[in-house]
């Protein structure tokens, strides 16, 4: 059976027909007429029956389809012995493409101003459908309006969309499209329009440098987006035109806190129209005050209002802190406070602006009483120079008089008096000047001050300042230079002669002494010092007698130096006897003493039996055949052992060695049972045992003696006090360790610190210091 169907104008179509069984003739029939029985209609080219009669096909073929082929067509079988048949109508549409759309407007759109858009298709069919997008091809329906005519074929339609809207500088540039749809196209059509839109100039202002600071110079810039692009440039600076500024770009010089929320307007003109920019500076500023802070005065219980106004942009925080008080106690440019004692003092106001320095103001409440004086109560002065008295006063309100008397009398202003008076914020100070006084000048003055609150006052007396004279001052300074100078060149000359000596001189500084004399001895454990030096160290001072064992030797011998006795720090008044006498053995004698040999005698007279024991040794250090000494500590040998470090070495196996009671030249006395005094009582060692044989060749027993040879040939037996003293090896080494310790003391003041030296002139003959 035929079916409706649509065919696009040119193309071929194909209306189907099948009969069965057929008793009779077939032929199509276009809008009621028949077209002919025969496959090949005649008179219709374009028309034919196709298929084949055995297969009972006789389909109506169309080609090509023109818009006279629309029409209802109607299969139809026609047979005399039977009734027709006739199929249903088919409805063949033909579809006609419109031609492509175009569109009208005019060149030039202006802002503001209706524009209409008309797209415009003919010669479709069925009518074109015509749509209007923009740029993103978003379809618009606002403003569009369609209108559709049949042509005069009465076939075909002629089809329009109107587009009408307001165009603004945003539509400038941008492009419209129009699109039309129709059956008969595969893909649509479309015309584009692009959109020329003039409009006024759009403004925005621009300032240099972005943040606007008090005492930067700045400028504002105007940015215009216009079409067409011939602008003119007027400048209003606070309302009033800029003269001679026409460009873009506005200089605003250095600005200042009044320059902010100043306007700032940019008009700028073109073919279109007229457009104005105005902007308000916003000067950013530190704070500052706009009225200074006022202190206020009140009476107990009244309420008082202090304030701190405070100008700045950013706006400003301000707090305030009360007296006494580190926390906040209001925020704000007024405080209300309840005027008392407590709350009376200093109040401090900061005010804080981001991105500058906080402002602090000061300002005082006062409570209304009394007036107060402070002032010096005596003042001295010379007769003759200028004297002046200070009254101050605190008082609030202020006084009402301040008044000077003198005995009752009231001080007037006269010639060299007079008196000022310095206002101050809580008070005054009152000075009465004499500027030349005289002995009538000094007496006592009274300062009075009254307010409407009461009365106070205050004496000052004013008293004559004795003088010194001229010369005494003159002289006395002049003398203490000279005392200075003095003692500095006295310090100089003493290092300087320090320095020029040689170690000899050194040595003789320390007291060294030469006798060439013969020396004699008598048993030597007879007579001893203490056993050590002033300090209690362990120098031993030994004399001998007038009557020696070998007699004269008639020869001249060198002593050893004074003994250098290192200063016994450890010393307490508490020790034993031994020392007391030492100490007055080596450094205590008078001149006289020391210059004969009573004076010694008596010295030693008062020892006590003790000390002429020596303790032995019980552990020396070293063998007789060492002259290694004890290395001193830093210059400095608090504990000086006699009888370990000056062991002479012997000059032959076969020399003798005798043991003395209080030990050879060398030997050290040491009380019994009593530590060495350089050590303190708390680790002081073991008391020393005596030597219970004294004369015994034992070295852990004593010291030895030694036989010398002296100068004439003679042989000096060490075992007794006839024994010659003069030993070049012994000498020899005590040199060296006198040099040693020379080396490092060559300053004399330095020597003296740390040796007693005894102050001897002259040595007798027979002593060994």
């Amino acid at each position: 059976m035929p079916s409706h169907q649509t065919a696009v104008l040119g193309s071929t179509a194909v209306l189907p027909c099948r009969v069965v069984n057929r008793r009779g003739l077939v032929q199509w029939t276009r809008d009621g007429f028949g077209l002919g029985t025969h496959r090949k209609l005649e008179g219709f080219t374009r028309y034919s029956m196709i298929g084949s009669d055995e297969e009972g096909d006789f389909s109506l073929r169309i080609s090509p389809v023109t818009l006279e082929d629309d029409a209802e067509y109607q299969c139809q079988v026609s047979s005399d012995a039977e009734m027709p048949l006739r199929s249903a109508v088919a409805r063949l549409t033909v579809f006609v493409p419109p031609n492509p759309p175009t569109v009208t407007h005019p060149d030039l759109a202006t802002a503001g101003v209706p524009l209409t858009l008309t797209c415009s298709s003919s010669g479709g069919r069925p009518a074109p459908e015509i749509q209007w997008l923009d740029d993103s091809g978003a379809v618009l329906h606002t403003g569009v309006t369609h209108i559709e005519e049949l042509m005069e074929d009465g076939k075909k339609v002629s089809a329009q969309a109107a587009l009408t809207f307001t165009p603004t500088r945003y539509h400038h540039g941008h492009t419209l499209t129009c699109l039309t749809h129709n059956p008969a196209l595969n893909t649509p059509l479309d015309a584009k329009v692009p959109l020329n839109v003039e409009y006024p100039p759009e403004l925005k202002l621009d300032f240099s440098p972005d943040e606007l600071l008090e005492g930067v110079e700045a400028s504002v810039t105007c940015r215009v987006e216009a079409n067409p692009k011939e602008l003119t440039y007027r400048w209003f600076r606070g309302g009033s035109e800029v003269a001679g500024a026409q460009g873009a770009t506005l200089p605003l010089g250095v600005l200042s806190r009044s320059d902010n929320a100043v306007p700032i307007a940019c008009e700028v003109t073109n073919s279109v129209g007229t457009t104005r920019k105005t902007q308000s500076l916003n000067v950013r500023y530190a704070p500052l005050f706009v009225t200074a802070p006022s202190s206020q005065s009140a009476e107990p219980g009244q309420m008082v209002t202090l304030k701190c106004r405070v100008d700045a942009n950013p706006q400003p925080e301000v707090t305030w802190s009360g007296p006494n008080q580190s926390k906040v106690v209001g925020r704000g440019p007024e405080l209300i406070v309840s005027a008392s004692t407590s709350s009376a003092g200093l109040y401090i106001c900061s005010a804080r602006s981001p991105g500058f320095s906080p402002l602090e103001g000061r300002v005082h409440l006062r409570l209304r009483g009394p007036p107060h004086i402070k002032a010096q109560a005596v003042v001295a002065v010379p007769e003759g120079e200028k004297a002046v008295l200070r009254c101050g006063v605190v008082a609030v309100p202020h006084p009402v008089s301040v008044t000077w008397t003198r005995e009752g009398s009231t001080v007037h202003t006269e010639q060299g008096h007079y008196v000022n008076e310095e206002q101050r914020a809580d008070g005054v100070v009152s000075t009465l000047t004499i500027n030349k006084t005289t002995i009538n000048d000094f007496a006592a003055y009274n300062c009075s001050v009254i307010n409407e609150y009461g009365v106070d006052t205050q004496q000052i007396l004013l008293q004559r300042q004795p003088v010194i004279p001229l010369m005494v001052i003159v002289g006395g300074g002049a003398g203490i230079v000279l005392v200075v100078i003095i003692v500095i060149l006295f310090i100089l000359c003493g290092r300087k002669r320090t320095r020029a000596a040689g170690p000899k001189d050194k040595a003789a500084e320390a007291g060294a002494v030469v006798a060439e004399k013969t020396v004699s001895s008598t048993p030597i454990g007879t007579t001893t010092g203490g056993g050590g030096g002033a300090g209690g160290l362990g120098g031993v001072v030994l004399r001998g007698g007038e009557n020696s064992i070998g007699g004269n030797m008639g020869t001249a011998m060198k002593v050893m130096p004074v003994s250098l006795l290192p200063h016994d720090n450890h010393s307490t008044g508490q020790e034993s006897d031994a020392k007391d006498t030492e100490i007055r053995t080596s450094s205590s004698l008078s001149a006289a003493d020391r210059d004969s040999d009573s004076g010694w005698e008596k010295e030693s007279s008062k020892a006590s039996p003790r000390d002429s024991q020596a303790a032995p040794l019980a552990h020396p250090r070293y063998s007789v055949g060492s002259t290694v000494f004890t290395p001193p500590d830093q210059g400095y040998i608090s504990y000086v052992d006699y009888a370990r470090e000056y062991t002479p070495v012997p000059v032959s196996v076969g020399e003798t060695y005798a043991q003395f009671q209080v030990g050879g030249p060398y030997a050290r006395s040491t009380p019994a049972g009593d530590p060495p005094s350089s050590l303190p009582s708390s680790v002081a060692p073991p008391p020393y045992t005596p030597s219970p044989h004294a004369n015994t060749t034992d070295l852990n027993g004593g010291v030895n003696g030694r036989v010398h040879a002296s100068s004439n040939g003679k042989v000096v037996n060490g075992n007794g006090v006839n024994g010659t003293l003069k030993h070049a090896a012994f000498l020899q080494d005590l040199k060296q360790e006198l040099k040693r310790e020379l080396s490092q003391d060559l300053d004399s003041a330095v020597l003296h610190s740390k040796y007693i030296i005894p102050p001897q002139t002259k040595i007798k003959p027979g002593t060994l210091v």
